[in-house]
């Protein structure tokens, strides 16, 4: 018996290390299967989250496209109004010289008539002018004639207060004076 004791304890024995390897090893299976698990969900959460990526890239790239669309409409709407800017502009500016060239017509015209009124009231004031330097000479002419006159008077009349009441009769009978009073 002490043989087939030994035998049975050491088939216990192995046993036993074979439990314990089988818990070691059942223990380490659900370790690397929860591992698993765990990757395999994070798998599943990355393969959801690249789908998700996926049709958000292609969401992206369609909008992308269409955006491209719409900027290139834009861009020819804009090239229009540039175009329809300047051409309106253009026209603005013909009309503005065109009125710039007739108002500076008019103001030309008027201008003219202007200097032709200034030349011709300037003309009318000359000739008065003219009339009046004429008047003035004659006035001046007559001025001088009456102080000359009136110079002799005074010397005859200053003759007159010194000499007294001389009178000489002529033949004729009417008194003249010592002096002429006039020139004959």
């Amino acid at each position: 018996m002490s043989k087939t004791h030994a035998e049975n304890t050491t088939l216990f024995k192995e046993n036993r290390d074979m439990k314990d390897q089988l818990r070691v090893l059942n223990e380490n299976l659900r370790m690397e299967t929860e591992q698993l698990m765990s990757r395999d969900r994070e798998n599943s959460t990355l393969q959801s989250e690249n789908q998700l990526l996926k049709t958000r890239l292609e969401e992206f790239r369609g909008d992308n496209n269409q955006l491209k669309e719409e900027q290139a409409h834009l861009i020819e709407n804009l090239r229009h109004q540039l175009n329809e800017t300047r051409e309106r502009l253009t026209e603005l500016r013909d009309e503005k010289q065109a009125e710039f060239k007739k108002l500076k017509e008019r103001y030309e015209d008027q201008r003219r008539r202007e200097a032709e009124q200034n030349s011709h009231e300037l003309e009318k004031l000359r000739n008065e002018i003219a009339l009046a330097q004429k008047r003035l000479g004659q006035e001046e002419h007559f001025s001088k004639e009456l102080a000359i006159i009136n110079n002799k008077l005074q010397s005859n009349l200053t003759v007159l207060k010194t000499d007294g009441p001389m009178k000489s009769y002529s033949a004729s009978g009417a008194t003249r004076s010592k002096h002429n009073f006039y020139p004959t």
